[in-house]
């Protein structure tokens, strides 16, 4: 009967050890362990979402993108304007606010999530407000 106790206790034991050192062997120590995946930090809700952020006028002064198309909240804004999802959909987005702001220059940053985290998109010299 002993033996059952001390057979249960080393699963118990190499179980914790799998679930526990696995990941710790290959994002630490930078190891290849079999039947290990390494984690990922954008795998699938992160991949398609893009921060952008939008500077006018020569001086490149920051524009609060939701407020400038009227909104007052974030969370009244549809979902289609909040999340941008790519590169093209920012351009568009940065036209509306050359016409609220009525600017002749409004550039953006865009970054966009990958797998292997945020990739920078299109062009940070780009003016949106020209045709």
């Amino acid at each position: 009967m002993r033996w059952k106790i001390w057979l249960r206790a080393g699963l118990f034991a190499s179980l914790t050890l799998w679930m526990l050192g696995g990941p710790f062997a290959t994002q630490v120590l930078g190891l290849r362990v079999p039947y290990v995946k390494r984690w990922l930090m954008f795998i699938g809700y992160g991949t398609d979402i893009c921060d952008v952020r939008y500077l006018a006028g020569p001086q490149r002064t920051p524009v609060q993108r939701l407020e400038t198309l009227g909104y007052e909240h974030r969370w009244e804004a549809p979902r289609k304007v909040r999340m941008l999802r790519d590169v093209d959909q920012a351009r568009r987005q940065g036209r509306e606010i050359c016409r609220a702001l009525g600017v002749q220059e409004l550039t953006m940053d865009c970054r966009c999530g990958g797998i292997r985290g945020w990739k920078p998109q299109g062009d940070p010299e780009e003016n949106l407000c020209t045709p």
